[in-house]
């Protein structure tokens, strides 16, 4: 038999390929797996702790729905799809100012903020895990540390974990954002990030950051608004101007009826002024 830490990391890496396959094949996996899954009954309490977690991470209180519904004002503002509950929302965003962008790298999961960020997100989960409303004791058990081998020295402290599985609480957390390749793990950021230590993260620098972008983004939307309705005022003015002042290129021009009016007004003013008087005429 492996070792206990050999054994959960090999359990975590197969159920994310069987995942994978029924993402790509419409929730359908090949029969070959079935056999393979009854060599691991265990792999069962791991895929309930992680359908539980998965639950969590997108469940809302009706406080918070409550909260988003005068944030939005209406059902249709609703641009974002399912949003992930308060405490889901501040995991995910430490995730994603720890994480590069994608296009731009991959971080290693030896990476010390990546590693430091794993272990603070993986005790917050077993210290939820631990709860009577949760009540996974067991399924926590798949990745606790064996007990000390006799004869070990003393004075050391025991390892509390055998093996945290920071791939799989990192997809299940950061799901649609986080990605994992063979060159490390990175998030779904915008352009122009800039990654942030851990220290950072944990007092929440990025949520500064996010509302300062928010304002800006606000502040450019009300300047181009300003500007997209200067123009259309001079458009406006434009097109009451083009229709008092018809141009003469236009091909439904009419010069007649232009030169008729032209020839009324002079006529008119000519009489204004009065003729011109006659000379006289010997009689």
């Amino acid at each position: 038999c492996s070792k206990k830490k050999l054994r959960a990391q090999f359990l975590c890496a197969l159920n994310r390929g069987t995942l994978a396959e029924a993402k790509r094949h419409n929730d359908c996996v090949r029969g070959n797996w079935q056999a393979v899954m009854m060599q691991f009954p265990e792999i069962g309490l791991w895929r309930e702790f992680h359908d539980k977690l998965k639950v969590r991470v997108w469940s809302r209180s009706k406080e918070e729905k409550d909260a988003d519904k005068k944030e939005r004002g209406s059902m249709w503002d609703d641009d974002e799809g399912p949003r992930p509950s308060l405490w889901a929302k501040k995991w995910r965003g430490r995730i994603c100012a720890v994480l590069p962008r994608g296009m731009d790298l991959a971080a290693p999961f030896t990476d010390p903020d990546v590693r430091q960020m794993c272990a603070a997100l993986w005790r917050d989960i077993a210290e939820w895990a631990r709860t009577p409303e949760c009540g996974c004791d067991r399924h926590l058990s798949l990745f606790t540390a064996e007990p000390p081998a006799p004869g070990s020295p003393e004075g050391e402290t025991p390892n509390e974990w055998a093996f945290v599985p920071a791939a799989d609480i990192l997809l299940i957390v950061g799901e649609s954002l986080v990605g994992i390749t063979a060159e490390g793990v990175f998030a779904e950021n915008k352009p122009g990030h800039d990654r942030m230590s851990w220290a950072d993260a944990l007092e929440d620098k990025w949520e500064k950051k996010d509302k300062k972008r928010a304002r800006n983004k606000e502040k450019d939307d009300d300047k181009d608004k300003d500007e997209d309705d200067s123009k259309d005022k001079d458009g406006e003015k434009k097109s009451r101007r083009g229709d008092k002042e018809k141009p003469e290129n236009d091909p439904n021009f009419d010069w007649e009826q232009v030169w008729r009016t032209r020839v009324a007004q002079n006529k008119h003013r000519r009489g204004g002024r009065g003729g011109s008087p006659e000379p006289a005429r010997g009689g």
